[in-house]
């Protein structure tokens, strides 16, 4: 039997995408925005789509993986970034804690602890809270793209 399954209530996930709705409707300054309103590439469009479904089912590591996906597949496909917006991007404070994170749940090194799934499990309010951090970040600074 498959252990460790996340079972997420309908009143979890809609809390979830009304705060996402809400961040969306803010960043963009528009009420009832949807996520092509970013004008990203589609296949950042795409990845960010399954970002949000990740967090609104509480799968943080994946929502953390994929919002950092997106940012590298906007950086490396969008040919109109302003170049010093895209060295924020690339070298900000945030978005280079993001990158690091992404790292350090994907790579396994012999000097840093790999995840497992008791850290999942007993750290799942820290990784919610990065995840949350992760789709403000990649929301917010990549609506500042679409105008």
């Amino acid at each position: 039997m498959i252990t460790g399954l996340k079972f997420i209530s309908s009143q979890t996930h809609s809390k979830r995408s009304q705060w996402i709705q809400r961040l969306l409707d803010d960043s963009l300054d528009k009420n009832s925005a949807n996520l092509h309103d970013m004008n990203l590439t589609p296949h950042a469009t795409a990845l960010l789509g399954e970002a949000v479904n990740s967090f609104c089912g509480g799968n943080w590591v994946a929502t953390i993986i994929l919002v950092q996906a997106v940012l590298d597949v906007e950086l490396a496909t969008n040919e109109f970034l302003d170049g010093a917006y895209v060295n924020e991007l690339r070298t900000g404070k945030n978005f280079v804690w993001l990158r690091n994170r992404r790292n350090r749940l994907l790579h396994a090194d012999i000097s840093t602890h790999s995840i497992t799934d008791a850290d999942i499990f007993d750290d799942d309010r820290n990784l919610e809270i990065e995840a949350q951090k992760s789709l403000k970040l990649i929301i917010t600074g990549l609506t500042r793209l679409s105008f």
